[in-house]
């Protein structure tokens, strides 16, 4: 009998105390035994915007996991008030669950969603500071791949040549440039085929 009641002692001090969806607990814990970080730790790390040793997506698991304004009501509505001594605090936060114990120390942080997601972005800069570096190079390249083709030099002087003649009655009297809007207005004029037009008919001179 004495050992019956130890053991019924010993599960209940092992139970936690449960605050929030059961699903979501579940999810939480399992995606928090991955990070295997000290939340209080974390916190401050949060709070103070200091560097987190983590990766964006884990980051934003984090992220996804602060409570939420009905969770926050039932986790004050259990802890003590704040101006409880702190092992009070500290003892009842240790009978939460493992995602109920992250979320209590999260409380306290504020502004914690905005200040994730600030580390989130300075997670991924360098990737997307990469991607831009790439796509800007790629972007040069071709500007000056344009800027110094002899044959989009040629249709360009075609391309005004046939404009002031076609503006001009075949006079000498016209314009000495020519934009590059203009080109997608050779695009739109077809010829008795209706389907070649005058920058296709152009462009095949300048491929000669």
């Amino acid at each position: 009998k004495n050992d019956t009641k130890l053991d019924t002692k010993k599960n209940s001090s092992k139970q936690k105390v449960q605050l929030i969806d059961s699903r979501r607990r579940m999810n939480g814990s399992i995606l928090l035994a991955k990070f295997k970080v000290d939340y209080k730790a974390l916190a401050k790390q949060v709070n103070t915007m200091e560097y987190v040793q983590a990766e964006a997506n884990e980051l934003r698991g984090m992220m996804q996991l602060l409570p939420t304004k009905d969770e926050s009501l039932a986790l004050r509505s259990y802890l003590p008030p704040t101006d409880a001594p702190r092992s009070e605090i500290d003892d009842s936060i240790n009978k939460l669950g493992e995602c109920e114990r992250y979320m209590a120390v999260m409380l306290d942080v504020p502004d914690a969603n905005a200040k994730f997601e600030c580390m989130v972005f300075r997670a991924e800069f360098e990737s997307h500071a990469e991607s831009i570096r790439d796509g800007t190079k790629l972007l040069a390249e071709a500007c000056n791949a344009v800027k110094n083709s002899e044959r989009f030099q040629k249709l360009l002087l075609y391309s005004l040549k046939l404009g002031n003649a076609l503006n001009t009655g075949g006079s000498n009297e016209g314009v000495s440039a020519i934009t590059l809007d203009s080109l997608l207005k050779l695009a739109e004029a077809k010829a008795f085929d209706r389907q070649t037009s005058v920058l296709h008919y152009l462009v095949s001179i300048v491929q000669k």
